[in-house]
């Protein structure tokens, strides 16, 4: 693990929001690792109105990523805001890393 003391933020894109909290817990020398709580693209949000099998697909694919890019023991703090695509597989998943 780092010294430097590290946060994993999950949270919606919602206007500047999401930076807005990124600078103020930098501010206190914390470094962020912030991932979107949902999928934002164009292609998916018209996708998710015509295909759940698809919509279940990518959202499974998204959240696998995010969780094979932590690090055993890499995060002093998770802050999870709304955390649409979070379930309770992938926090226990996330529990067992950390």
């Amino acid at each position: 693990m780092s010294l430097k003391s590290k946060t994993l933020l999950v949270a919606p894109e919602f206007y500047d929001y999401h930076k807005e909290i990124i600078k103020s817990v930098e501010g206190k020398g914390v470094e962020v690792d912030f991932y979107p709580e949902d999928i934002t693209t164009i292609t998916f949000r018209v996708m998710r109105h015509f295909s759940t099998l698809y919509v279940d697909y990518v959202r499974r694919k998204y959240l696998q990523k995010i969780l094979d890019s932590i690090e055993f023991d890499s995060y002093k703090t998770v802050l999870v805001i709304r955390g649409g695509i979070l379930t309770v597989e992938s926090l226990e998943t996330l529990r067992a890393k950390l």
